[in-house]
């Protein structure tokens, strides 16, 4: 046995375990459907959403309640349908951010209004847009 092989194997076995398929693709880049969550080592709130065939795209994003606590939102069921249907607590909820350069803190915008959705059975994901809520932005300063 090839011990590359194996090894390439193993790699792609462990990559599509860890992948989250976004059927509809994010807004704005629909074609781009596997990611991947990664661990931010430099400030660990933070995670990248790394595109798995493109290396060049990736977003920094949060849970949802880590940044707003009191963050509430109407999802349509027919929103769901997508990503399998998930019941309110087999789904985690992220913000895509957008971060300033800064070595004490993290600041930046988060986008409130179209956080992102991951089931958690299946591990399909999707961008939901909160139509009708004007109490959120979708560039909502932050400082952690």
């Amino acid at each position: 046995m090839n011990t590359t092989e194996s090894n390439s194997e193993l790699f792609e076995k462990e990559l599509q375990d860890k992948t989250i398929l976004f059927p509809l693709g994010i807004p704005g880049f629909p074609t781009h459907h596997r990611f991947i969550l990664v661990q931010n080592e430099e400030k660990p709130p933070l995670l990248w959403l790394q595109s798995v065939d493109d290396a060049k795209l990736g977003f920094a994003i949060i849970e949802a309640f880590r940044l707003k606590k009191d963050y509430e939102f109407e999802i349509e069921e027919t929103d769901l349908i997508s990503i399998g249907s998930p019941k309110e607590k087999e789904y985690l909820v992220y913000f895509i951010l957008c971060l300033h350069s800064d070595p004490d803190k993290i600041k930046g915008e988060a986008n409130l209004q179209a956080p992102i959705i991951i089931n958690l059975k299946n591990k399909l994901g999707r961008q939901m847009i909160i139509r009708n809520d004007t109490q959120y932005s979708e560039s909502e300063s932050f400082e952690i």
